[in-house]
C-alpha cells in the first residue's frame, strides 16, 4: 500500500506540479497572525512577508520539502533564490515543484568533500526532516537509520563560484549543523550582512542555547524570538527562558526553536 500510495505521488509532482504544490502547501496560502495557529506551522513565515522583497536575495538551507521556497516565491522573483538539499530523493521532487529556482543537491557546512548524511527511521518510515550531518546523534524515537553519501562545500565556497554579490536573508535548518554552516559562510556573512533565521535546538547540542549560538553573535549580531502573542521580535538574552521540551515538539505555538539573528550596525 505505502508503495502504491509512493508511486502516486511521485506521478503527482512529476506530471502535476502546479496542482500538486497548491493542495501540498495549502497551510501556506493566505497565511497571516490571524489563521497561523489554526494552521499549525512555522510561526516564522510571518517573517519573511517583513524582510523579503522583489529584489531580495533568498537563500535556504536544508529545503527538506520546501516550504519556505513556496511561501518566498510569493514575493522574490524564482531567480533571486537559492535552495540546499543533500538528500537526493527530495532534491529530485524540489526540480519538479520549482524548476526555475536555484537549486543544488549539497549539504552546505564548514568542509568540503563526500560526507556522511544520516536519515533516521521512525518505525517503517524516513524521517527525511531529521536528516542530518551529525550521524552520531539518535533521536528519542530513532528506531534505525539510513547512511547517505552526500556532497558538502561552503557557503564562502558557493558565493564566490556563483559571483553572488547581494545576499538579503539565509534560512538554515540543518539539524544540529547549523553552526558548521555559519563557519563554512562566515566571510559571506561578514561581507553582506544577511537577516539569519536559524532553528537552533538544545537536544541536538546537549548545550545551553546561549552558549550554541555565540559563533554567530561573533560575527556581530543581536538574536531574537518570535513573540507568539504580539508577534514582536523579543530581544533574546542569556538569561532568556526558551522552552523546547520534547513533548511539545510538534507544537509550533509551544515550542520555539527558530531564531533570527539582525546584523548589528557598525
Amino acid at each position: 500500500m505505502n508503495s502504491f500510495r509512493n508511486t502516486a505521488i511521485k506521478w503527482a509532482y512529476k506530471y502535476w506540479p502546479a496542482l500538486y504544490k497548491k493542495r501540498f502547501f495549502k497551510k501556506l496560502n493566505n497565511l497571516n497572525q490571524y489563521n497561523i495557529r489554526k494552521r499549525n506551522v512555522e510561526f516564522e513565515f510571518l517573517l519573511l512577508t517583513k524582510y523579503l522583497q522583489q529584489d531580495s536575495i533568498f537563500l535556504d538551507v536544508g529545503v527538506n520539502m520546501g516550504s519556505y521556497l513556496y511561501f518566498a516565491e510569493k514575493f522574490i522573483t524564482d531567480k533571486n533564490i537559492y535552495g540546499f538539499e543533500p538528500q537526493p530523493a527530495l532534491y529530485k521532487r524540489i526540480k519538479y515543484l520549482f524548476p526555475n529556482i536555484n537549486v543544488y543537491n549539497i549539504a552546505l557546512t564548514d568542509t568540503q568533500g563526500i560526507l556522511k548524511f544520516k536519515v533516521p527511521m521512525v518505525g517503517n518510515r524516513e524521517s527525511t526532516g531529521r536528516g542530518t550531518l551529525k550521524i552520531d546523534y539518535i533521536e528519542e524515537d530513532e528506531t534505525s537509520n539510513k547512511i547517505y553519501d552526500v556532497q558538502a562545500n561552503t557557503l564562502d565556497w558557493f558565493v564566490a563560484e556563483k559571483q553572488i554579490s547581494k545576499i538579503s536573508l539565509i534560512k538554515i535548518d540543518v539539524e544540529g549543523a547549523e553552526i558548521n554552516v555559519i563557519k563554512g559562510g562566515a566571510n559571506t556573512i561578514r561581507k553582506f550582512r544577511p537577516i539569519l533565521l536559524i532553528e537552533v535546538e538544545e537536544r541536538h547540542h546537549k548545550d545551553k542555547l546561549w552558549n550554541i549560538i555565540q559563533p554567530i553573535i561573533n560575527l556581530n549580531y543581536t538574536p531574537y524570538y518570535l513573540d507568539r502573542e504580539t508577534f514582536d521580535l523579543i530581544k533574546l538574552k542569556q538569561d532568556t527562558l526558551i522552552h523546547q521540551e520534547i513533548t511539545n515538539i510538534k507544537n509550533k505555538e509551544m515550542y520555539i526553536n527558530n531564531f533570527i539573528f539582525l546584523p548589528n550596525s557598525i
